[in-house]
């Protein structure tokens, strides 16, 4: 069964608020007991016995439609032109999307970044397997960035460090590809690592660059802080400081006009409770 089915997103529903499910169904039975008592006197046989199972069929419906966990949602706010979108789904057959990198920009499929990284799987599922093609908008892409990159030895053909939140934005076909720096790499040790600072200031970077390349249409990003080099910290807590992120952004320096999409992996949303998260951002007046 699917991590986010219907019948999992019941049960997530229930487990969230035990009592409000119970008292819920309490109810609906009882007011659908009231109809039925109500009419029984024009119901007779089989007819009252099809009654019952009508009524309470509409009280287990309304039960659900009250505690079931939702597939999706979308926040708005009052004075942002724009929104967010939280979903499943599978960000690399969008049209537009956001994925992550380390501060080299590193392409090279190896011990720092596998198959199973963003970029790992951007080079295979949307470049084809050509790193040389992604490379050749890439590299340009970065050069806005020079004057604040450090330069270093060079590592898998890279010889600078770019700021974390540096964006490049690339396109492919008809998809177009916001890369920011999240990660740090360790280069003794091989291996990225990032933190929840770095993260904010990755979000920042990646806002900047969306609110500067509009084109109508919203822009899917991962669960960003969450891969193999994530911050610690749950996939919950990631949702909330993305949004805080966006709308401290938005709020205090410039809107984001396309909508953003955090697509998540069947696995992963089926974790969320996004009842709590479209109730603690439905009112944001500390951030103003």
């Amino acid at each position: 069964m699917a991590p986010n089915s219907l019948y999992n997103r019941i049960i997530k529903g229930v487990k969230r608020d035990p009592a409000k499910s119970f008292l819920t169904f309490l109810m609906s039975v009882g007011f659908s007991w009231g109809a039925f008592e109500m009419f029984s006197t024009k119901w007779q046989g089989i007819l009252s016995i099809w009654a019952v199972i009508i009524l309470l069929l509409m009280a287990v419906i309304v039960t659900l439609k009250e505690i079931i966990s939702p597939a999706s949602i979308t926040l708005k706010w009052d004075g942002i032109k724009g929104e967010i979108t939280i979903r499943e789904g599978d960000i690399f057959v969008e049209k537009r999307l956001a994925i992550t990198a380390d501060d080299f920009f590193i392409t090279t499929i190896d011990k720092l970044v596998n198959a199973n990284s963003l970029i790992g799987k951007l080079i295979t599922r949307v470049y084809d397997g050509s790193i040389k093609t992604l490379e050749e908008s890439l590299t340009p892409s970065l050069t806005k960035f020079n004057d604040d990159a450090v330069s270093v030895s060079e590592l898998y053909g890279k010889n600078k460090r770019y700021p974390i939140g540096s964006t490049a934005v690339v396109s492919y076909g008809d998809k177009q590809i916001f890369v920011t720096a999240l990660c740090m790499v360790d280069t003794e040790k091989l291996h990225g690592f990032a933190t929840p600072a770095g993260l904010w200031k990755a979000l920042e970077g990646l806002w900047q660059s969306l609110a500067e390349n509009p084109k109508g249409d919203y822009v899917a990003i991962p669960l960003l802080g969450a891969g193999q080099t994530g911050v610690g910290l749950s996939s919950q807590t990631l949702i909330h400081i993305i949004v805080a992120s966006y709308l401290a952004f938005t709020r205090r320096i410039k809107n984001i006009p396309d909508p953003i999409h955090i697509v998540l992996l069947p696995e992963v949303i089926s974790q969320i409770d996004l009842v709590a998260i479209r109730r603690a951002w439905t009112n944001v007046e500390r951030l103003q």
